[in-house]
């Protein structure tokens, strides 16, 4: 935790919290099968193949084909309310904890001011 405490103070932070955070099992559960599934099938179903997808946005798909999706804007973004409901019924979403045990390999949330 050293580096990260060293580049916020390169940054001129005066002071910071650093939490990890988790998501509560019921969240990880909405958020995987109705997000994460999904997702993953259509992509399964939309490669057909395994070659690396491209890394620049300009050059993915959902870039070339944003105006075949503007038809879908409203149902997609009441699918994310919805599914943001979902996932509240369940409480608290995240739960967070002391980063003293160490970041790597984990979610993390930064607290900072300059």
């Amino acid at each position: 935790m050293t580096n990260l405490e060293n580049l916020l103070r390169q940054a001129d932070f005066r002071s910071w919290q650093v939490f990890v955070v988790q998501m509560h099992p019921y969240a990880a559960q909405v958020y995987r099968v109705l997000h994460h599934w999904p997702l993953h099938l259509y992509r399964k179903l939309r490669s057909g193949h395994g070659t690396v997808q491209p890394q620049i946005y300009r050059d993915t798909w959902a870039f070339q084909n944003h105006r075949k999706l503007l038809r879908y804007k409203i149902a997609l973004h009441l699918v994310w309310a919805a599914l943001g409901q979902v996932i509240r019924f369940g409480g608290e979403i995240f739960a967070a904890g002391s980063a003293r045990d160490g970041i790597l390999g984990r979610q993390i949330v930064i607290q900072a001011w300059k």
